[in-house]
């Protein structure tokens, strides 16, 4: 054979070795700790799943009793890893605190990798639910609720609900590490049909109607404007530690393994009452007789969680009148009712008793004109066409009532107004509040991309950051300005060694002057060599954080924040900016 041919048979040779070496099927073998003392964890279900979407059903088994597991016969490529188990939170490859993310475990042919899986044991709270004398209240809703943010807002979502015991014993278990709110009811509140009987209602294939009495068989609609016949029995949720306002309740951690005992809740035993009143026209005096009223939390937050499904906390006006009946817990709120663009806004303080002549007077809207322009040019028409502009009122109202928003077109805006505090919402830029009804917004066009508002003035004055307040009609006009010049920022994250920290937490906040601008805050995970990046960003001052575990939303939490702000990284961003910064992972 001559010389180049055996050289390439030789080549052939290799690469063909090299092929079939790559094909050659690895092993994956670990064991399964206990998170708080690395302990084995036996009879756990160890899955490992293909990132590959051709690829065939997970490899499963079960840990030994040393917490021991193995796979053999497995094809290179990605894979995850996870561990479940009773009693337990699930586990995976590369997560750095029970229930966080994971990470992906590359598998090289022909080889054996050795992994460890950390579990971590639940947590129980426990306690009892009482009336204001004492008393245990047997049947009690008790609920355990995480929570999340929105528009800056924190919302609490139901995770778990069980009921007390005749001794008004509750224990709330199999609770995976983490920051949780409680809430009781009182018995008679936890069933919807349950309170509309109690009402003198009847429910059917129509929904409910009124069953007894001179409005025998109205509609549901008619409820709220029954009230002066009605004694309804209905109590509100409260919260740890005893208010009846979510903002106010105050969080419970729950570490692994852990049990939080003797939690009580004293759940007053008085009905709901009955606040009755007016709404007028401050113009005229006449009523005001296509208006809605709603109750806000001193917080700011409805007494109706979602429109459509509370029925207390939001009422309409008698069409005859202008009356109003809405149903209330005893505490503070504030009455906002609103007509089109006339607002009236009465604080009032239930007590165990119905309250009567409320009067709210609705002051006279007006328009606010104004314009919006792209920074150092003219807009064109498409550039103008997916921009609405929304005047919200602050604290924000149910989606009921008339929105305060007009499509922008040309550039130039009319927005009706009234009196009080509104915020400026641009979307879908700076997009505040609810989301509108009908079709999607519009994709900005390419010669946006990377927009922010720059500025939003009037009179000259910037509101950007501020309430727009409005006491009378005004002829400075309202300018939005859209920029065009973001910034980047990128950077790693090491721990004390100077090691990097992949899947770390990082969050870019503005500064404190402007925290309430949560449209700024940015948040993302680092890759597998501890790198991150952000981009267009609307120039300012932030400050950059980064955690090698923190609970997710915790830097919409002010509270929370208080206690990292001094850990925090000074960055200024620039227009077409680009920043790097390295930063050390706060354990």
């Amino acid at each position: 054979m001559k010389p180049l041919a055996l050289a390439t048979f030789a080549v052939l040779l290799i690469a063909h070795g090299v092929a079939a070496r790559a094909q050659q099927p690895a092993a994956v073998q670990g064991v399964v700790v206990r998170w708080t003392s690395s302990e084995p964890v036996a009879k756990a279900s160890v899955e490992l799943q293909s990132t590959s979407a051709n690829d065939k059903a997970p490899f499963v088994t079960t840990s030994d009793g040393s917490g021991a597991f193995a796979f053999r016969g497995v094809q290179p490529g990605t894979y995850r890893l996870f561990a479940t188990r009773a009693g337990y939170v699930t586990a995976e490859y590369g997560q750095r605190r029970p229930g966080g993310a994971g990470m992906t475990l590359t598998i090289p042919a022909a080889q054996s990798v050795t992994v460890q899986l950390t579990m971590s044991p639940t947590g129980v709270i426990a306690g009892r639910v009482v009336d204001r004398s004492g008393q245990p209240l047997g049947n009690a809703d008790v609920q355990a609720f995480r929570s999340s943010y929105s528009d800056g807002r924190r919302v609490l979502t139901r995770v778990q609900a069980t009921e007390t015991n005749d001794l008004g014993e509750y224990r709330l278990f199999d609770l995976a590490p983490g920051r949780y709110y409680v809430g009781a009811s009182h018995p008679d509140s936890g069933d919807m049909t349950k309170m509309l009987r109690l009402a003198g209602m009847s429910v059917g294939p129509q929904g409910f109607t009124r069953a007894t009495g001179d409005n025998a068989g109205l509609p549901g609609s008619a409820f709220l404007r029954m009230g002066n016949r009605m004694q309804t029995p209905v109590r509100s949720t409260v919260y740890y530690p005893g208010t009846i306002d979510e903002q106010s309740a105050s969080p419970l951690e729950v570490g692994p393994a852990s049990e939080i005992g003797s939690i009580e809740i004293v759940v007053d035993d008085a009905a709901m009452q009955h606040v009755r009143g007016r709404v007028i026209s401050e113009a005229t005096g006449e009523p005001a007789r296509s208006a809605k009223v709603q109750a806000l939390s001193p917080s700011g937050v409805s007494a109706v969680a979602t429109p459509g499904e509370g029925l207390f906390g939001l009422a309409d006006v008698d069409s005859d009148n202008g009356t109003f009946d809405v149903m209330l817990a005893p505490g503070s709120h504030l009455l906002v009712a609103t007509v089109g663009n006339l607002v009236g806004r009465v604080p009032i303080q239930v007590g165990y008793a119905d309250v009567d002549n409320v009067t709210i007077g609705l002051s006279a809207g007006f328009n606010v004109t104004g314009r919006l322009l792209i920074e150092g040019r003219p807009p064109t028409e498409a550039e103008m066409a997916p921009f609405v502009i929304s005047l919200l009122p602050d604290p924000p109202i149910v989606r009921e009532f008339a929105p305060y928003s007009v499509p922008v077109g040309s550039g130039s805006l009319t927005l009706a107004a009234g009196r009080g505090d509104f915020r400026v919402s641009v979307s879908p830029l700076l997009a505040l509040g609810p989301p509108r009804p009908g079709p999607p917004p519009k994709a900005l066009p390419p010669t946006l991309e990377g927009a922010y508002v720059k500025s939003i003035q009037l009179g000259g004055v910037d509101i950007l950051n501020e309430r727009l307040h409005l006491e009378q009609p005004t002829d400075a006009q309202l300018v939005i300005t859209i920029g065009t010049s973001p910034g980047s920022l990128d950077g790693s994250v090491a721990n004390a060694a100077r090691q990097p920290v992949p899947n770390a937490t990082v969050a870019l906040l503005p500064d404190v002057e402007r925290r309430n601008r949560f449209d700024l805050m940015r948040s993302t995970e680092t890759d597998l060599s501890g790198r991150f990046r952000f981009d267009r960003l609307p120039p300012g001052d932030y400050r950059l954080f980064a955690w090698e575990d923190i609970e997710p939303g915790t830097w919409f939490d002010p509270d929370a924040m208080r206690a990292f702000d001094d850990r925090g990284t000074p960055v200024r961003v620039d227009e077409r900016g680009r920043m790097t910064v390295d930063v050390v992972a706060i354990r």
